[in-house]
Parts: C-alpha cells; sequence; structure tokens
C-alpha cells in the first residue's frame, strides 16, 4: 500500500486563524492593574519587612495613609514601602506618594518621564559610577516627570530599591495611553 505524502487526514487539516483589524487591547482597569502589580511585587518576594502590601497594613496604617491621598485620583492602594528614617512611598494604580519627613509628594503616573536608582553621596570614583553601582547603593529612587520635577521616593535597602523601580516601570506602562 502506497502512502501519498501530499494527502493529509482530517484530523491534520490546518487550523485557520483569524486576526482582528484592531490590536487587541489590554482592559487596563485599576483592579487589571493592581493585580499585576500583586503579581510581580511577589515574584520579587515581596512582602518583606520594610515593603508590604496595602491590604496586609494594620487598621491605624491606613487610618494614617488614607490622610496622604484621594482614592479617586490615586487609584488603588497596592504597594507600602517604607524605611528606617520613617520615609515611605505608597504605590496606587493611578499614582505614587511619597512621604520624606517634611513633606509628601504625588506623581500622576501618566506624568512620570524617567526613574533611576538615586544615591545621596557624589561618587568621584569612575569605574563605580556604572549602573550596578548604583543599584547597590541607593535607598531612594528619583522619579523624574515629563514637566522635569524631580522628586525622591524611599524604600529600605538597595534590593527594594530596585524592586519598586520594576514595578513602577510595569504600573507607569499601564498608565500610557499608547502602551
Amino acid at each position: 500500500m502506497a502512502i501519498d505524502l501530499y494527502e493529509q487526514p482530517e484530523q491534520w487539516a490546518p487550523t485557520i486563524i483569524t486576526v482582528p483589524e484592531q490590536p487587541i487591547m489590554i482592559n487596563k482597569t485599576d483592579e487589571f492593574i493592581n493585580n499585576r502589580l500583586i503579581w510581580k511585587a511577589k515574584k520579587y518576594g515581596l512582602p518583606q519587612e520594610f515593603s508590604l502590601f496595602y491590604n496586609d497594613l494594620t487598621d491605624e496604617q491606613v487610618a494614617y495613609l488614607s490622610n496622604y491621598f484621594n482614592p479617586d485620583k490615586a487609584g488603588i492602594p497596592v504597594l507600602f514601602f517604607t524605611s528606617p528614617g520613617k520615609e515611605w512611598t505608597l504605590v496606587c494604580t493611578r499614582q505614587i506618594i511619597g512621604f520624606d519627613l517634611h513633606s509628601h509628594y504625588t506623581v500622576c503616573l501618566k506624568e512620570v518621564k524617567t526613574m533611576f536608582p538615586y544615591a545621596e553621596r557624589e561618587i568621584n570614583d569612575p569605574l563605580q559610577r556604572g549602573r550596578a553601582y548604583w543599584k547597590k547603593a541607593s535607598q531612594q529612587l528619583e522619579v523624574k516627570t515629563k514637566h522635569d520635577v524631580s522628586l525622591l521616593f524611599h524604600a529600605a535597602n538597595p534590593t527594594e530599591v530596585c524592586t519598586l523601580w520594576n514595578l513602577l516601570i510595569m504600573a507607569v506602562g499601564f498608565n500610557q495611553e499608547d502602551w
């Protein structure tokens, strides 16, 4: 019996895939962004001693933080980073809120232009000015807005600053119109 290689059995029939004319848009609701941030934070090993999920905070902590943001503008509060010096950062689905012991400040995630770990002291050795050094020395994340305003957001240690940085990259992307 000869086998015809050009004849395909029905079970091997090619599948026809239709592609929509419009690109598929991600439903970027606050709940969706909240779930993605929680998922990503767990991948980075959160919660830790100084970085917590907002839903895990005590009632007193939630009451304190609620004085610093408007849920209608900020979206859902997701993550809370604090430092031993009592500075803190609250990541919400539409805004990031920071406190540096003197004042609090808010940045809409749609307005973020750049972010980079920030080390307080000037580095004179050119070999230590690379990205790897900044990741090891930073306890703050510098966020620059589209209006060239620079603000510092705090975390407890360089590892948590890098975690905050990576989470904000995703959150900023979800808040862009063309992403």
